[in-house]
């Protein structure tokens, strides 16, 4: 029983820390049907970086169902949205000078992946984030939480 519980031991010392650095990188999918395939992305304060990459795996242009990929806090969510309209597809629906967005992507279409990074220290504690398209008309069906550990 002593040998069991020192392998067991060491085999999972091994699996914790690639447990943690896979989540330096999250992949998530996004489709012509306006739909996220996740609605949570959990990422880990002992990464420096952490990359969030979309791959939008549907067939239609970004001029038609374009999507992208902005991190928030909650609170600030329907404020950034509102904007977007007005900002265009030119400025990825973002506006650049909002300070209340974490991060944000370009807007990618049908076969193209776009790429964002983050610090995880830029999340404080005790705060909500959230992650959505800002798209026009796309956020109420494409939005998931963003939960760092």
């Amino acid at each position: 029983m002593k040998t069991f519980t020192s392998l067991l031991f060491v085999l999972l010392s091994f699996t914790l820390p690639a447990f943690a650095e896979d989540n330096c990188s999250v992949s998530l999918d996004a489709n012509d049907r306006m739909q996220y395939s996740t609605d949570h992305i959990q990422i880990s304060r002992k990464c420096d970086k952490v990359t969030i990459t979309l791959n939008h795996t549907g067939a239609l242009p970004k001029t038609i169902m374009g999507h992208n990929i902005v991190i928030t806090e909650q609170s600030a969510m329907q404020s950034v949205v509102s904007q977007s309209a007005k900002m265009g597809l030119n400025n990825n629906y973002i506006d650049s000078d909002n300070a209340s967005i974490i991060a944000a992507s370009a807007v990618a279409g049908g076969g193209e992946s776009v790429t964002i990074s983050v610090n995880p220290l830029q999340f404080e504690e005790n705060k909500s984030y959230v992650f959505f398209c800002a798209v026009p008309g796309h956020f109420a069906g494409m939005q998931g939480t963003v939960k760092v550990i």
